[in-house]
């Protein structure tokens, strides 16, 4: 009888015991459950502005517009002065304008003669809106280098303002240069390219281009 009755309050306390660890669970996975949720609400107001600025990033905007004014083909009126009281000498060019990637870029392919050689070059033109910065990369047939030049756009005079550098072949070491691109108006461009003299450690003109449009 004692060992009876001793048997069943053993079992009694272990289905106790037993009820609490399941109801301790239970409560757990609700406490995981619901901390999940709201970690994973909290999460989506955050992620969601990640993804507006991502497609916002990628969708050409009003500066790109403006660069698509550059859009079509142009000949251009070139003179070069390779060094302080060296020059000018005049020589003819050509460019095609591009749209390409939806318009967030201007690719140009130029061809001319500068020096009496033979030039042709690559520019790709762009506009960022994170930075709020227009760029341009350049590559050429007269340099293993390339061209890299950032600025701005002054709405007023219409007119771009680069500050850039492009590889010393002599010394290896950067050649700052500074652009100015103005459109004179929508057939119109003139490219001036100033570069700074080893010699004396003042700014040259290097190089003028006005383009006038073609088509």
């Amino acid at each position: 009888m004692v060992a009876d009755i001793a048997r069943r309050e053993g079992n009694f306390a272990f289905k106790i015991s037993y009820m609490r660890i399941l109801r301790q669970c239970f409560l757990l996975i609700i406490l995981i459950v619901v901390s999940q949720w709201l970690f994973a609400q909290s999460g989506q107001p955050a992620a969601a502005a990640r993804q507006k600025a991502k497609e916002d990033f990628m969708t050409p905007g009003p500066m790109h517009k403006v660069l698509a004014i550059l859009e079509g083909t142009w000949e251009g009126d070139v003179t070069f002065w390779p060094a302080p009281g060296i020059g000018p000498f005049k020589s003819k060019s050509s460019a095609v304008n591009k749209s390409v990637y939806n318009g967030l870029f201007q690719e140009q392919e130029h061809v001319g003669m500068i020096g009496g050689k033979p030039y042709y070059s690559k520019l790709i033109w762009g506009y960022d809106k994170a930075r709020k910065k227009f760029f341009i990369f350049g590559i050429d047939n007269m340099g293993s280098d390339h061209l890299y030049t950032e600025g701005t756009f002054d709405s007023t005079t219409r007119t771009w303002n680069f500050l850039g550098a492009k590889t010393d072949a002599l010394t290896g070491k950067d050649n700052i240069l500074r652009e100015t691109r103005q459109l004179a108006d929508d057939n119109t461009q003139i490219m001036d390219m100033y570069v700074t003299d080893k010699a004396s450690g003042k700014e040259f003109h290097l190089l003028q281009i006005v383009y006038k449009r073609q088509s």
